[in-house]
């Protein structure tokens, strides 16, 4: 099975990206299974926790929607709706952040924000280079908002202690 060109490759990157994708819904549906099975009513973190294998896993799911050419009118849809799947993943993260320390936390947050920034400025270059810069800036702003839960903890568990 050799490979003659890239394009002989791009089926299997695209499985690749799928799988990891899948992977990731897979274990947040998991979360939402689990959580309603104990009447929680938050989503405990028990399959997609923060940790660096799922921030693998998300860099793996949003390869394909980065690296894709932007010249077809398709590829503008699937790029808004991996901006949605990324801030959906992020969502699901919000309540594994109170159960870090502050160490553990702040790694993990920084690890996340250079990952999520790489997505962000690469696909924001890309929707300028189309002129479809000004309909994707809403799609972008949900993204800040896990960062700024992941700041105010620290300091909302220190208020929660005195």
């Amino acid at each position: 099975m050799g490979w003659q060109s890239p394009d002989d490759a791009m089926p299997w990157v695209g499985l690749y990206t799928a799988v990891a994708s899948l992977i990731c819904t897979i274990a947040m549906a998991l979360d939402v299974i689990h959580a309603v099975w104990q009447w929680k009513l938050w989503f405990p973190n028990k399959f997609f926790t923060l940790n660096a294998a799922t921030i693998t896993l998300i860099a793996i799911a949003m390869k394909l929607p980065v690296d894709l050419d932007p010249s077809s009118d398709y590829v503008y849809s699937i790029k808004i709706i991996s901006i949605f799947f990324l801030v959906t993943m992020l969502a699901n993260f919000l309540s594994s952040f109170g159960l870090m320390d502050d160490k553990e936390l702040l790694m993990n947050t920084v690890a996340l924000a250079i990952l999520v920034m790489t997505v962000v400025v690469n696909m924001g270059i890309q929707f300028y280079t189309l002129a479809y810069f000004y309909t994707a800036i809403p799609f972008i702003f949900p993204i800040l908002w896990p960062f700024s839960v992941a700041l105010s903890i620290s300091t909302i568990r220190k208020k929660a202690r005195t």
